[in-house]
């Protein structure tokens, strides 16, 4: 993110009203994006997550994405129900 600490620039969109969406396996890229208005953090806040890995998870998500089209990624929650 430049010159600035990530968690600096973080605050700063938060106080400016700046939707900030936390990193996510299956959407954000090495760097922070933006998505439909809204800053989604990047795979390099993950501590110890080198980009040769993170490049890997980046593909592989695109590739469950086109196979999994139509799909929800998420397992629904059983928590709480018998």
């Amino acid at each position: 993110m430049g010159f600035y600490h990530p968690a600096t620039v973080v605050r700063d969109a938060l106080r400016r009203g700046q939707a900030v969406r936390p990193v996510d396996v299956g959407v954000s890229a090495w760097r922070a994006t933006v998505e439909a208005g809204a800053v989604r953090l990047g795979l390099g806040q993950v501590k110890g997550l080198r980009e040769a890995a993170a490049a890997r998870l980046v593909a592989a998500a695109a590739g469950a994405a086109l196979h999994l089209r139509g799909r929800s990624l998420r397992a629904p929650c059983s928590r709480g129900t018998s």
